[in-house]
């Protein structure tokens, strides 16, 4: 059950990545003087993004049982190495990402336009904004490796007591040695 359905063909997810990335481009070109116009522009772009949030959150299936992700966009990168780009929403991640949009929009409204080098200050929050969520969508940078790509796990353990690394294994079962 959801308040409304989200059009489907559109790459929600990939539009709540790339939104303080165009803001920070706007922020970048905008001269350091113009420290209202820097401010404003990153207001703005907090703004959309957090609407944006929140039609993904209203759009989102609440009721689907299992762990179902939702809005999931995958597309094959670089198909010779194995390489796509996979983003993805479930429950948990929905939540972290309002509050992200959220608090980045506070961050950047309380900040007082005299700041010292307020153009690099907005400009890194807004890229901050995009990495941070990014990271909450991400679900596969890379779909196989050479360990993982032949149906095999990786087993971590340590080569010996006294010892803080980890090291892999390539089986299904840890070795004995």
């Amino acid at each position: 059950m959801s308040w409304y359905t989200l059009t489907a063909n559109v790459p929600w997810l990939t539009l709540v990545v790339l939104l303080p990335l165009v803001g920070a481009l706007l922020v970048a070109l905008t001269p350091s003087v113009a420290t209202r116009v820097i401010k404003q522009l990153g207001i703005l772009t907090a703004v959309i993004t957090l609407a944006l949030v929140f039609a993904i959150i209203g759009g989102f299936q609440r009721g689907v049982g299992g762990l179902h992700l939702q809005f999931e966009e995958a597309l094959r990168w670089i198909p010779s190495l194995g390489i796509s780009y996979h983003l993805g929403i479930d429950g948990l991640s929905l939540f972290l990402l309002g509050l992200n949009a959220l608090l980045f929009l506070i961050a950047i409204a309380v900040t007082d336009s005299l700041t010292p080098r307020l153009k690099e200050f907005i400009l890194l929050l807004l890229i901050l904004e995009a990495a941070t969520a990014g990271i909450l969508l991400a679900l596969d940078l890379s779909t196989s490796s050479s360990s993982m790509s032949s149906g095999k796990r990786c087993w971590f353990r340590s080569t010996s007591s006294s010892e803080s690394g980890a090291k892999a294994v390539g089986s299904t079962r840890p070795s004995n040695s």
